[in-house]
């Protein structure tokens, strides 16, 4: 297992919070930055799906204006185009 290097940081959180991880058994340090790399994740996934969504958006309209172009009738009147 390869260890990451650490930073220290001083934060502020919830008292309820600390009481909760404290009581977790683990050091509230590691315990903090599984969440944070847990949120971090859902944050990325988020934004590719955002992104993911657009282009699909836009391939979707492309797609449709193709359609409607090529149901355009000569005359306007389905019935009398060749």
């Amino acid at each position: 297992m390869t260890t990451t290097k650490k930073r220290k940081l001083s934060i502020s959180l919830d008292e309820d919070l600390v009481a909760e991880l404290e009581a977790g058994g683990e050091p509230v340090s590691a315990q903090v930055n599984a969440a944070l790399q847990v949120e971090l994740e859902r944050r990325r996934r988020s934004r590719l799906l955002a992104e993911f969504l657009d282009r699909l958006a836009d391939e979707v309209g492309r797609r449709m204006r193709l359609l409607s172009a090529g149901s355009r009738t000569c005359c306007g009147e389905p019935s009398r185009c060749p």
